[in-house]
């Protein structure tokens, strides 16, 4: 899940009691959750406070940027807390998006033109930190100066890659988060496989080569995929070796048809994934 210290709407709090409060249909709850905001781990001691309070164990990591065969990917890193050898690379990640914003505000206002200029105290503002600041943001202020009707022209115009002011990120090879997250005790598993546009045959040989670097796990049970592709993915990761994860990937009002545990309304996690990682973990 994704709170307001990164590209989700809510609060870190607010989060783990809309996840203890998630009923399934026989009456069962979550038995664990994982905030993995984008490159921080900046909403966690809210986010274990609450838990604790709700009884619901909670799982500490992120999603990292980073680069493969020429294109960004999210490795999930769990089991890694604020105090890791995680936060040096981590840290160089967040100044790079700071930088990254800046030049994006600096690009939109002169590019556009605006009467009203963005800044950059006022996306802090609207982001809940510096932290937390996203293209999201940028998209919101966009629709506010009445530039764009909808989120999805601000990214197609202007701020995805390919817009007219899309500024790139600098990105890390996934075998060093992999090498990072196992020097801190965590996993590294592969986000959301099927969104990066790869055949089926890129995707084997990925795959193969993201296991031999050290990754644990890849993300199959995912709302956007169906059983065809849910089975591929299951098939290939027991090739090589892989933990099948998966997860609501839950935005709040960023992502509306995506729900805390449940997806897009049929998403099921094992406890077993959980059982598994955390062996992996040990390992």
């Amino acid at each position: 899940m994704h709170s307001k210290r990164s590209d989700g709407t809510d609060q870190p709090a607010e989060l783990v009691a809309k996840a203890a409060a998630v009923r399934f249909d026989d009456g069962s709850r979550l038995s664990a959750i994982a905030l993995t905001d984008h490159d921080t781990t900046a909403g966690l001691a809210e986010a274990r406070v609450a838990a604790e309070a709700h009884d619901l164990r909670l799982i500490g990591g992120c999603e990292v940027s980073a680069k493969f065969q020429g294109k960004s990917v999210h490795v999930l890193s769990y089991f890694i807390e604020d105090h890791s050898p995680m936060q040096v690379m981590l840290d160089g990640l967040r100044q790079d998006r700071r930088v990254r914003n800046l030049q994006l505000v600096e690009k939109l206002n002169e590019g556009l033109g605006l009467k009203r200029p963005m800044t950059f105290a006022e996306l802090t503002e609207l982001a809940g930190g510096e932290e937390g600041i996203g293209r999201p943001h940028f998209a919101k202020l966009l629709i506010d100066r009445e530039v764009v009707a909808t989120n999805q022209e601000a990214f197609d115009r202007y701020l995805a890659d390919g817009g007219a002011y899309y500024v790139p990120k600098s990105h890390i090879p996934p075998v060093d988060v992999s090498d990072k997250a196992k020097e801190s005790g965590g996993v590294a598993v592969l986000a959301h496989p099927l969104l990066y546009g790869w055949s089926t045959e890129e995707l084997d040989g990925n795959l193969e080569q993201l296991a031999r670097d050290g990754l644990v796990g890849v993300e199959t049970y995912y709302s956007r995929f169906n059983a065809e592709q849910v089975a591929l993915l299951e098939r290939l990761a027991a090739e090589y070796g892989l933990i099948t994860t998966g997860g609501s990937d839950y935005h709040g009002l960023a992502k509306t048809d995506l729900s805390i545990g449940r997806g897009m309304g049929g998403l099921e996690v094992s406890d077993e994934v959980l059982v598994r990682l955390e062996a992996a973990r040990v390992a």
